[in-house]
């Protein structure tokens, strides 16, 4: 049976980036936010090029019968570990922990057993509150109080997110890994060497043949998904270091400490 690795986490916090370097193993499939895909009616292009209706893979599932909207998040999961079966021994789905998945990894686990395994992503979250702000400077389109709670907003769902995998790390260590977005950014190779290693998924891809793999079938995630970086091009995003305001950085740092602090930043 395929196994399934789970990405988990808040949003803005590299998800894309980490399915895009798995996938440069050819027995992993990089299938973006799955939920999405089960849910949502308006399905963009895939990121191997291809529509939903002339992708490879999607168009086997999603179809006039079952389109997209008609499935679950589990239904539509177990239906693509069953497709991929005799193809890849890895699929990856990266719809992360937040805005009422909490338990889903819970749910994978008690259904897949020993073939479920929950990567937990984490991210600075001064990085992920400015990661939202959708390419403009939030001290500049926004006064003080809704930009505050707009940060408020964020890292509650950050606390959230995050805390969910921490409790599916404790239940079942051996099936939980945590990986810093940092880390990911900054050296690539060796945490990818870590993560194969650790969750028993084989020896890890080398990183060369990045652009040349055609196991990516992301529909939903970031826009990253859509541009293939090389290894020299990925880079750590921390520009809110010299751009975001002080009080905005003491704020974000008083309501996040405790996580933060265990996950050494």
């Amino acid at each position: 049976m395929t196994r399934l690795v789970y990405v988990g986490g808040y949003g803005r916090s590299g998800s894309t980036l980490l399915e895009y370097l798995l996938a440069a193993s050819a027995d992993v499939v990089a299938c973006g936010e799955v939920v999405l895909a089960a849910k949502r009616k308006d399905i963009p292009r895939c990121s191997c090029g291809q529509t939903r209706e002339t992708c490879s893979f999607w168009s086997r599932l999603l179809t006039p019968e079952r389109p997209p909207g008609s499935w679950t998040h589990e239904g539509l999961m177990l239906a693509l570990l069953d497709d991929c079966r005799d193809r890849f021994a890895v699929l990856v789905d990266s719809s992360k922990t937040a805005r009422g998945s909490f338990l889903t990894p819970f749910a994978f686990r008690r259904r897949l057993g020993d073939d479920f395994k929950l990567i937990h992503l984490v991210r600075e979250p001064h990085g992920v509150c400015w990661s939202r702000r959708s390419g403009k400077r939030v001290s500049d389109v926004e006064n003080s109080p809704r930009r505050f709670a707009r940060y408020v907003r964020t890292v509650a769902g950050w606390l959230a997110a995050n805390m969910a995998c921490e409790a599916f790390g404790q239940r079942y260590p051996n099936q939980y890994m945590r990986v810093r977005y940092e880390d990911l950014a900054s050296a690539p190779e060796e945490t990818l060497r870590t993560i194969f290693e650790r969750l028993h998924l084989g020896p890890a891809p080398r990183l060369d043949n990045l652009k040349a793999s055609g196991n990516r079938h992301q529909l939903f995630g970031n826009r990253v998904r859509l541009h293939a970086p090389g290894p020299s091009e990925i880079r750590h995003d921390a520009r809110w270091r010299n751009e975001m305001a002080a009080p905005d950085r003491m704020l974000i740092s008083a309501l996040s400490w405790p996580l933060r602090r265990r996950y050494g930043y």
